[in-house]
């Protein structure tokens, strides 16, 4: 039996196994996702405040599905493009756009390469 823990969304304890989340909420959010795609499958070109108002369903839980790639679409829905938090452009998935990813990366590169050549000094 795993360690008890409280579920983040509704506070019941319950003993972690694989999932950080209560049986209840991960059966919430398994209907909530399939919701979301039965709805966009048949709708692909609904508007994310659509989605909100016909699912029911909050528009910053839809986000966060995108963002984790938990909802994602083949085709370039406009309910489930997001934008990069850094920047703003439009991006499908994720936090950041790839440019910004890159800029991070290199920054932090050169961060890294600057605290060793302090340390070889």
């Amino acid at each position: 039996m795993g360690q008890l823990i409280n579920c983040p969304k509704c506070g019941e304890v319950f003993p972690k196994e694989r999932h950080d989340l209560c049986p209840l909420c991960i059966k919430k959010e398994q209907q909530q996702l399939s919701i979301l795609k039965n709805y966009l499958s048949e709708n692909p070109e609904a508007e994310l405040k659509e989605l909100v108002q016909v699912t029911g369903i909050a528009e910053e839980v839809i986000q966060t599905y995108v963002r984790t790639n938990r909802l994602m679409s083949i085709e370039e829905s406009p309910a489930l493009q997001i934008k990069c938090e850094e920047c703003g452009v439009e991006i499908m998935t994720g936090r950041f756009c790839r440019e910004c990813r890159e800029k991070f990366s290199n920054a932090l590169n050169a961060s890294v390469s600057s605290i060793k050549g302090t340390k070889d000094r």
